[in-house]
This record gives structure tokens, sequence and C-alpha cells, in this order.
């Protein structure tokens, strides 16, 4: 069974890939994530789903752990 990735920012404002709290965005599921991640990134959707404006530092280490977790 697939299951969708999420991306949540916690109160204290980190992102985090995988359950938890606080507002998140729901991806595609595995290995399709890495391409719903870019076009969701290009488009700003993610910016609008999370509520804040993701710097390019964030976008980078959230993508490389997408690239950890599709292995």
């Amino acid at each position: 069974m697939s299951q969708l990735v999420r991306i949540s920012r916690g109160a204290d404002g980190a992102l985090v890939l995988g359950p938890g709290t606080g507002r998140g965005a729901w991806l595609c599921s595995l290995p399709a994530a890495l391409g719903c991640f870019d076009q969701a990134t290009r488009r700003g959707a993610l910016d609008r789903a999370l509520r804040v404006s993701l710097g390019g530092d964030e976008v980078v280490r959230l993508r490389a752990k997408l690239e950890d977790m599709s292995g």
C-alpha cells in the first residue's frame, strides 16, 4: 500500500517530513513525491499550503530528505 508524504510546520517553525502536528501539506506517494515536491515548490503551492515563504535552504534540505526516503 502506498502512503502520501506529509510536510508539516510545527509550533517552533521547523519543517518536518512525516506525521506531526501543525499546518501540513500532502505530497504524492514515494517515489513520485520528488516530482510532486518539485512542481509544488515551482508553483508556490507549498508556500500557500503551509502559509509561509519557504527559503531556498529549507527547500534543498526537504528535497534531500525526500531523496533519502525514496532510496
